[in-house]
């Protein structure tokens, strides 16, 4: 998919990470997929019911990063588990959040290259160190 105008942009922050999953390009009889990285996050509210009290309430949410090739999801998972571990909260630019038929997870498209979030946060990465002998 390509962007011909950008007439607005969301901005969203992941703060929290439940789960990176990485996908290759397939299909079946139903639908064909690309290379891809999915983040899945979530919010909880509590709601308080007459009867039960207090309540949990989850919003889950799914920011999809598509890729050109098998080695930029490599990357892209390297990158995002690795400021997983470090806290960083990552910010991306996307789509508005849509539904997947009868799913109640959200999901959005990021619009950010796995180049753009490489060079973004390149700076979050660790350094390699020299191992040889001088």
């Amino acid at each position: 998919m390509e962007i011909i105008k950008k007439g607005f942009t969301l901005k969203y922050e992941i703060l929290d990470m439940n789960m990176i999953k990485v996908t290759k390009k397939g299909s079946n009889k139903d639908f064909d997929w690309n290379d891809s990285i999915t983040i899945r996050t979530s919010n909880v509210f509590q709601d308080e019911d007459e009867e039960l009290g207090f309540i949990d309430k989850e919003e889950i949410i799914e920011f999809k990063f598509p890729c050109e090739n098998l080695t930029q999801v490599s990357e892209l998972n390297l990158l995002f588990r690795t400021l997983k571990k470090a806290g960083v909260v990552i910010q991306v630019d996307g789509f508005l959040p849509r539904k997947i038929e009868n799913n109640p997870i959200l999901q959005v498209t990021v619009t950010d290259t796995p180049l753009e979030l490489m060079q973004r946060y390149h700076k979050d990465m660790p350094k390699k160190t020299d191992t040889k002998a001088s």
